[in-house]
């Protein structure tokens, strides 16, 4: 007779932990989400790229209506970056080592600051680098894509040159 009511005071020190673990869970069921979006977002950005000579403003908007599909984000301009990688940097491989195919390949690199909203999954799951936006936690991803360039956008990039 004197343990009764035992149950219910283990219930209430084991549910704050339980409710942690669910809201760590389900961040990382967006985070998931998030790199799958910004995946698709890099291919489509490169893709935009080696059809529209590189330009950088259709790359970024590609990259906009992509990662605004994701759930429960508001992106701004700041949140994301979308970068070209020279061609001459070893930051990618491709098949073949010849330097003509290296100027055919478009290598785009998007960074994405994915907002951490879930309460204390943000403490538990955080980098350790100084956000951009003050005030706001959140995880910097990343994710590349090279994608051959087409015949008439090298035409039109030769023609730039001269």
């Amino acid at each position: 007779l004197g343990q009764r009511g035992q149950g219910a005071v283990e219930a209430i020190l084991a549910l704050p932990v339980f409710l942690i673990l669910i809201c760590i869970i389900f961040q990382l069921f967006l985070l998931g989400i998030a790199q799958v979006h910004l995946q698709y977002a890099a291919l489509y950005a490169a893709r935009a790229g080696s059809v529209n000579s590189s330009d950088l403003a259709i790359m970024k908007r590609t990259v906009k209506k992509i990662l605004s599909k994701s759930p429960g984000v508001f992106l701004s301009d700041r949140s994301f970056r979308v970068e070209i990688i020279e061609p001459g940097r070893k930051s990618y491989h491709t098949s073949d080592s010849n330097d003509q195919n290296k100027d055919r390949t478009l290598q785009v690199r998007v960074h994405w600051y994915y907002p951490l909203n879930l309460p204390f999954a943000d403490n538990f799951l955080k980098s350790r680098k100084i956000p951009p936006v003050p005030g706001n936690s959140g995880i910097d991803l990343h994710a590349s894509w090279a994608m051959g360039m087409s015949e008439a956008t090298l035409e039109d990039k030769n023609n730039a040159r001269h």
